[in-house]
């Protein structure tokens, strides 16, 4: 289980994440790019009511694309006689993306929520988004009557404080060089998290650059490649081996997703590199690679259209939000993203 580290929390959620409390409403819209900040001001906000009734409230979560404004309505209606309190958590709707502008079902939408703010106290509704489409009108309306909090990534310093302190509750020390490996690496918050979690289990010392640079780049060349290649050369029962070996071996699904993502995001880059007309020596050089990976990228190029690489990279980011929100078996879960993957042409 994962440690908690409430100071570091507090840094972060202190300085990054925006509340623009406007209302005394029960309902807050937390919108943001980083899962992390929004799933911990979730617990933050649950904890305050477990403390304010001294008991835990009831807490649902809707799927809210699955059933339509009538059958949302029903789920946020609430009766005090059932639980004294309880939180509703509805976590990146459809009906929040841009493409939902002035609809009847966006109208439907609204008019569901509304209603539910009027039912008084007891409930609070949490509905989170990854970006503030301010032309929505369900948005629109979160925005005049929601507690509205911003959780956008945390910048080069907050980031750097969050990771010493994550590992200071685990009674490890890291050093600079490491440190602004893991600040500057681009990963996400939740998969930081797991990646010092496996670099405390692995060292009883400090932690050093070498530890992370092994995590970084080692595994990927030793284990990961196998599956990477089958996934490529979209060969789904070498794919299905590959990585139940891998997951023998002690591998985490979380970290073989972030390494399939980046593979497939340099096989895009050396896709549209060349068809600009660009050598395979170009390519290297422009992206930093070796030769070798790359001429191995170009012998995989035609396996993917582009429509079909929009569809992988689509893939992914659905099997990272599952990982972090549901509680679906993460094996079952990602053997669904291996056969996606596969589909299609050979």
């Amino acid at each position: 289980m994962l440690w908690r580290n409430e100071i570091g929390l507090g840094i972060i959620q202190k300085s990054s994440c925006k509340e623009n409390i406007m209302t005394t409403s029960g309902v807050y819209y937390i919108w943001g790019e980083e899962e992390y900040l929004i799933e911990e001001k979730i617990r933050q906000i649950v904890g305050q009511m477990h403390d304010s009734a001294g008991a835990p409230p009831e807490r649902i979560t809707v799927d809210a694309d699955e059933m339509d404004a009538a059958g949302l309505a029903r789920a946020l209606e609430f009766s005090p006689l059932f639980a004294l309190n309880r939180v509703v958590i509805i976590r990146r709707p459809g009906w929040l993306d841009k493409s939902n502008r002035k609809t009847k079902k966006a109208d439907d939408i609204c008019r569901a929520l509304s209603d539910s703010f009027e039912q008084g106290e007891g409930q609070v509704i949490i509905i989170t988004a990854r970006e503030n489409n301010a032309g929505n009108p369900v948005t629109k309306l979160l925005t005049q009557k929601a507690n509205v909090i911003h959780c956008p990534h945390p910048d080069g310093k907050q980031l750097s404080r969050w990771i010493s302190d994550e590992f200071k509750s685990r009674h490890r020390k890291i050093n600079s060089p490491a440190l602004r490996m893991l600040s500057r690496s681009g990963l996400d918050m939740f998969y930081l998290q797991n990646l010092i979690e496996k670099l405390c289990l692995l060292s009883e010392r400090d932690i050093t650059e070498k530890e992370v640079e092994q995590q970084f780049t080692a595994k990927q060349d030793i284990n990961v490649f196998k599956l990477i290649d089958t996934l490529m050369s979209r060969d789904l029962s070498g794919a299905m081996k590959a990585y139940e070996q891998l997951l023998v071996q002690g591998e985490h699904p979380v970290y073989l997703l972030y390494m399939i993502g980046r593979q497939f995001f340099l096989l895009a880059q050396v896709k549209c590199h060349r068809e600009q007309g660009m050598l395979l020596k170009q390519i290297a050089d422009t992206m930093g690679q070796k030769e070798f990976a790359i001429r191995k990228m170009m012998d995989k190029c035609n396996k993917f259209s582009h429509e079909e690489l929009q569809k992988v990279f689509a893939l992914l980011l659905e099997t990272d939000i599952s990982f972090k929100t549901s509680s679906k078996n993460p094996d079952i879960v990602m053997e669904l993203l291996l056969s996606g993957i596969c589909s299609g042409k050979k």
